[in-house]
């Protein structure tokens, strides 16, 4: 599948957060000093069957990023990224019982990116 990234319009992507990954953003950003010149960065970690793999940290600017300025935190991600999370909500986990915890991303679009192939539209 050939992908077109020159119709991708960063304007009309859509990133949500959850009150839970709010709270822990602030609680994040209130209580880590190393993070006070750093921005949230979501990213396509990988491919599987289900869909993309996602991963949440705080970083530095780089070149080509496309930045999003939110209430709370502003997020980075790169082209490759930001084209396939144009409709996200950002979550966060707490699984005491299980020993699990962590920001989830929930791609709405993720349907469209499961199988060995994309589909195409």
């Amino acid at each position: 599948m050939d992908i077109d990234f020159t119709d991708f319009d960063p304007k009309k992507t859509q990133i949500e957060f959850t009150k839970k990954a709010n709270e822990q953003i602030k609680l994040i950003l209130d209580n880590d000093y190393t993070l006070s010149s750093r921005l949230m960065r979501i990213q396509i970690g990988g491919k599987e069957c289900d869909g993309f793999r996602y991963e949440v940290g705080f970083d530095s600017e780089k070149e080509n990023d496309h930045l999003f300025e939110l209430d709370l935190v502003n997020v980075l991600m790169q082209p490759f990224t930001a084209y396939f999370c144009q409709n996200i909500t950002v979550d966060y986990l707490t699984d005491g019982k299980n020993d699990i915890d962590g920001f989830i991303i929930r791609n709405h679009e993720q349907k469209n990116y499961e199988g060995k192939f994309f589909k195409d539209k």
